[in-house]
């Protein structure tokens, strides 16, 4: 990514926040932010640097591609298991509810 899209991109996502405080209550924009604080957090630590780690890799057996492979699959059925989980709880049962307006 260049470092004009770099500098581009927080204007960008204050604008559409900007949007989206008018347009959901306070509650709503609550559970938005927190949601999207997990996501962007998760969405982070979610490669770990594994794709980074393959590119600069000398060479690559098998059992390398495997490892990798095999991580992110376990990564992902985690955080999935995990947001179903969510998703069925109290707290969950809110965010998939439409609010009146």
């Amino acid at each position: 990514m260049d470092e004009s899209r770099q500098i581009r991109q927080p204007d960008r996502q204050l604008g559409v926040t900007l949007i989206v405080l008018r347009l959901l209550v306070p509650a709503d924009y609550g559970l938005m932010a927190i949601v999207s604080m997990i996501i962007t957090v998760l969405a982070s630590v979610a490669e770990l640097g594994l794709g980074a780690s393959l590119i600069q890799a000398r060479k690559l057996s098998g059992e390398d591609l495997g490892a990798v492979t095999g991580a992110v699959i376990v990564l992902n059925l985690a955080w999935a298991s995990w947001w179903r989980w969510w998703l069925r709880s109290p707290h969950g049962s809110t965010a998939s509810r439409a609010s009146p307006c």
